[in-house]
């Protein structure tokens, strides 16, 4: 991951390989969140195509659903808030906001 962070940080085009190269080394459900948070980061960041972010939040939800801990449901609403105040969903947003304290 800090091959990862490293290319993040400096702007690399193929950081996608790498995530998902980590994500597949990746043990545990908790490790494989973490780095599927930080791939949706990187792409709120870059207002990526929402294709990307979609399938991303797919994978995030069925990981969630099977097992997945308070803290990391908490942290999957707060970024779907973001992305609804992205796209101009106030009320899904603070609905999502309200929900998450």
């Amino acid at each position: 991951m800090k091959r990862v962070r490293c290319k993040y940080v400096a702007g690399d085009e193929d950081i996608e390989d790498l995530f998902e190269k980590s994500y597949e080394k990746a043990i545990g459900s908790n490790a494989r969140i973490d780095i599927l948070f930080q791939l949706l980061h990187y792409y709120i960041a870059l207002e990526a195509a929402s294709v990307k972010v979609r399938n991303t939040i797919k994978k995030i939800e069925g990981i969630l659903e099977e097992e997945g801990d308070w803290s990391r449901r908490n942290r999957f609403s707060v970024y779907k808030s973001v992305l609804a105040i992205n796209t101009k969903q106030l009320d899904v947003a603070s609905s999502l906001s309200v929900a998450a304290s």
